[in-house]
């Protein structure tokens, strides 16, 4: 299930840069996998990292 609050956000932000002329498609789920996927560096993201920031 996704949190209804994170599509709120990404639907946002791609009103947003649609605002400036740039089209962006993106799948929900995609963009979950992309952001929780291991980095080579180690880093780490969740998706209330993602949810609490406004940039």
């Amino acid at each position: 299930m996704i949190d209804p609050n994170l599509k709120t956000k990404i639907d946002t932000l791609l009103r947003i840069l649609s605002s400036y002329g740039l089209i962006c498609q993106v799948d929900i789920y995609e963009f979950m996998t992309y952001v929780t996927a291991p980095t080579v560096t180690g880093d780490k993201t969740s998706i209330n990292d993602i949810i609490e920031n406004d940039f």
